[in-house]
């Protein structure tokens, strides 16, 4: 069942443990709404070896990602292993980074900023991130999943109508590392647009429409700052790859076209608050 409410109310319906939810954030007068979607996954707790849990982060009723357990394996010592894999692994991307040999799912806490401005590498090219990796309960100094065993967010990243879906889902993983269990996920429904991890708990401005000028010459894209408080602008592709980022200092910025390639691109530009966001057909 679905809940509408403004952010006002939302603290409190969420005292009363409503099982999902989909709010519609206020948002600054230069902006379109923001529809946050809330799902309740009943608090899924995986504790045998090789099994796992799929979970359909932006609600198109097609599964994005599944975490699997391996618990009690190997050969020379006990290895504990919880891992994150795309379902599709074209369009599923989790935040994180390869440190060491490994590919690494980044542990966030409440608040982080989810949007095309991240370390999208937490999945590696055999398409899965690495959570919590143990041996004889010893914990690989590269996962960031270790004590305090509290809550953390995945930040996720999907496709849907060739736009980009931003996410997150919450779990725990126990201090042995022999289980976790999965609470909830959201997303954001207006593409291309940020979420905040936890975003029913905080209150993070959004400013998903373009406020400023952009213009195509035979040679260059032109753009110009959607507010003031604008300081940095990353362009992508449709796929998520990083073109461009730059810091925005000045009131418009001058782009070569060959830097950019040609389809539609992504232009974020972001303040510590929020991020405004256009999509530009590149056409050859």
């Amino acid at each position: 069942m679905f809940y509408w409410c403004d952010f006002c109310t939302f603290a409190a319906l969420m005292l009363r443990k409503l099982h999902a939810a989909v709010f519609v954030l206020a948002l600054s007068p230069i902006s379109v709404l923001a529809q946050h979607v809330y799902v309740d996954l009943d608090d899924s707790t995986i504790t045998i070896n090789n099994s796992f849990i799929d979970i359909d982060v932006n609600q198109d009723s097609a599964m994005d990602f599944r975490l699997t357990l391996y618990r009690d394996t190997g050969v020379s010592g006990k290895l504990d292993h919880i891992i994150i894999s795309p379902i599709d692994s074209l369009n599923g991307k989790v935040m994180g980074s390869q440190r060491g040999q490994f590919n690494y799912v980044d542990k966030l806490q409440i608040g982080h900023l989810i949007s095309l401005v991240a370390p999208w590498s937490g999945m590696s090219a055999s398409h899965y991130g690495t959570i919590d990796y143990r041996f004889d309960s010893i914990h690989d100094p590269y996962s960031q999943w270790q004590a305090p065993y509290n809550e953390g967010f995945i930040g996720t990243r999907t496709i849907k109508r060739d736009s980009l879906v931003f996410g997150w889902i919450r779990l725990s993983i126990a201090p042995d590392g022999k289980s976790f269990t999965v609470y909830d996920c959201g997303y954001q429904s207006t593409l291309d647009s940020s979420i905040s991890a936890g975003h029913l708990w905080v209150s993070v401005p959004e400013r998903s429409q373009w406020q400023g000028g952009w213009a195509l010459t035979a040679t260059d894209l032109v753009l110009t700052k959607p507010h003031a408080n604008a300081v940095s602008l990353a362009i992508m592709d449709i796929q998520g790859h990083l073109l461009l980022q730059s810091d925005w200092q000045h009131e418009s910025i001058r782009i070569p076209r060959q830097l950019l390639g040609s389809g539609m691109l992504i232009v974020l530009a972001q303040d510590r608050e929020g991020d405004w966001v256009q999509r530009i057909p590149l056409i050859d």
